[in-house]
């Protein structure tokens, strides 16, 4: 039923895209503005945005020491429950990620684009302190999942997190003026991947997966506002969650800067952003993930 959801709401933005610019072509040609040979080429109103994310990551897991679990390994305990990225999994600094933007102007009314976003992350660490994950997939024949690892201190734990997701949006402007700038509302579908490997030795010795995909819609808000002809401020607020109950995966984000026009096909954006994953499961357990940084790099307008 989700996928079927999420098909259907692809379809539907999809659709209204490509409305608007038919009708759009439609309108002017009619209204005799425009004819066929003066309509604009296509790449004409393109925007391509090319970033790096210098972030950190923090968060936390969790489980719920009252949940049954399929398969359990090691020795059971009940607290802690939530353990930190940072103090207990090993994960810090700083680490520059990949974020890609393609839009398109469809009229003066509304546009649309597609992102792209992908991190990685490795942590290996010796533990002074217990710690206990949840995983769904199976990395032994007769796993049954969900599954629980508890690791004791002393042990040695690799940990590496991936994070990965694709937007289809579409925007409306709801204020527009060309020497000011805009805001405008922005609805979308963005699909989310979510990766947790650890392997481990020492009371135990073994390997363990967590996986989470889903795809949900979003909404929010993009703006701008010029300060001069070469200078302009840029915010974007967006967010959604997938699933119903105990069972959801969720992702809010923001992200504001400035804008530097250094030729007219060639801008320059830098800019903090922030971005708040979390994944739970029916049983309990929760994964949380909090990415924040600077980010910039270039803007290439069509």
């Amino acid at each position: 039923m989700k996928k079927i959801m999420s098909t259907l709401i692809i379809a539907i933005i999809s659709i209204l895209i490509f409305a608007n610019i038919a009708f759009s072509k439609d309108l002017l040609a009619y209204e005799g503005i425009i004819t066929s040979e003066q309509q604009t080429p296509f790449y004409q109103g393109f925007e391509i945005k090319l970033k790096g994310w210098a972030s950190k990551l923090s968060g936390s897991t969790s489980f719920d020491p009252n949940a049954s679990y399929g398969t359990t390994r090691g020795t059971a305990f009940t607290t802690p429950n939530t353990f930190d990225l940072k103090d207990v999994y090993g994960f810090g600094g700083t680490k520059t990620s990949l974020q890609l933007e393609v839009r398109k102007e469809i009229n003066q009314r509304s546009f649309g684009y597609l992102s792209y976003f992908t991190d990685s992350r490795k942590s290996q660490v010796t533990l002074t302190s217990p710690v206990a994950f949840v995983w769904n997939k199976p990395s032994q024949p007769n796993d049954q999942t969900p599954g629980i690892t508890y690791l004791t201190a002393g042990d040695n734990l690799s940990t590496a997190i991936k994070i990965n997701t694709f937007d289809i949006g579409y925007g409306y402007y709801i204020g527009k003026k060309y020497d000011k700038g805009y805001l405008a509302a922005i609805v979308g579908i963005r699909f989310n991947n979510l990766a947790v490997d650890w392997t481990y030795s020492g009371s135990l010795n073994g390997s363990d997966i967590y996986r989470k995909r889903g795809a949900s819609g979003f909404i929010g808000i993009d703006g701008r506002y010029n300060f001069s002809d070469n200078l302009a401020g840029y915010l974007r607020i967006d967010g959604g969650i997938t699933g119903g109950g105990g069972n959801r995966v969720g992702l809010f984000e923001y992200e504001l800067g400035a804008n530097v026009k250094l030729t007219n096909s060639l801008h320059l954006e830098l800019g903090y952003k922030y971005a708040d994953i979390r994944a739970r499961e029916d049983i309990g357990s929760k994964l949380s993930l909090k990415l924040q940084g600077i980010n910039g790099g270039l803007v290439f307008k069509f």
